[in-house]
């Protein structure tokens, strides 16, 4: 890959996960992933179950290209980090005392914002209208030939292997680069199954545009869903027969 999304930084620190953290983990797909990343295919949107981290970690520590993770705005600045953390995760989620979550929250407001800039990551203001900043950042990749990470998971929290409701909002994305370049976005499913150690890369998704939007879009974030959720089982289906 010639133009690196990620920092030097995170690249090793990319290539140290690979080595010790995730040593052992394997990545497969429907037919042939593109090893040669998407200058040939054309970009790609990665869909993936969050799993409380597991997900977005195992997706940009494995894949072969690197690509750009949608993150919530709050974990992108040194002040809303902190907020969110001190305010909600640590004293409210968790119930830790104040001095404790102060000063966990203070730690980490300093190490995830640099971290998320080296990773190249978009912030995503849902539910607000800055939304269009994360929707023009998108593009802006997108047309540049660089894929994007999306977990749209409504329950970001849930260990579960299975993908549960999700947002569809991100689906817009096709509307915009169709618009562009007369292209349909692909979408393509992951599955990061811990039980056997496996990024699993499902058969891409793309709109047909010959029906109306809205149609297409529930279509495909149903298939979407159902395709993650098929390949969380696969382990499962191998072993039936035993």
């Amino acid at each position: 890959m010639g133009n690196h999304i990620y920092s030097i930084s995170i690249r090793g620190l990319r290539a140290l996960i690979r080595k010790t953290a995730m040593r052992g983990w394997t990545v497969e797909g429907d037919g042939q992933w593109e090893s040669a990343g998407p200058a040939e295919a054309g970009p790609a949107v990665y869909v993936v179950h969050h799993q409380n981290l597991l997900g977005p970690v195992c997706a940009a520590a494995l894949m072969p290209e690197e690509a750009r993770l949608w993150v919530l705005h709050v974990f992108c600045s040194r002040r809303a980090c902190f907020e969110q953390y001190y305010g909600y995760t640590f004293t409210q989620r968790f119930g830790w005392v104040r001095p404790a979550a102060f000063a966990a929250a203070g730690l980490l407001s300093l190490c995830i914002p640099p971290f998320l800039h080296g990773l190249g990551a978009i912030p995503v203001y849902r539910g607000t209208r800055e939304i269009r900043r994360t929707v023009d950042r998108s593009l802006s990749a997108l047309l540049s030939g660089e894929s994007l990470i999306i977990c749209p998971d409504r329950d970001y929290a849930s260990g579960s292997p299975e993908t549960g409701e999700i947002y569809n909002g991100f689906l817009h994305l096709e509307k915009v680069y169709f618009r562009k370049t007369g292209k349909h976005l692909r979408f393509v499913p992951l599955c990061c199954r811990r039980e056997d150690r496996r990024l699993v890369r499902g058969p891409e998704v793309r709109f047909s545009g010959a029906g109306s939007f809205a149609a297409e879009q529930r279509e495909i974030a149903t298939r979407l869903v159902e395709t993650m959720n098929r390949l969380a089982e696969g382990k499962k289906e191998r072993r039936e027969p035993r």
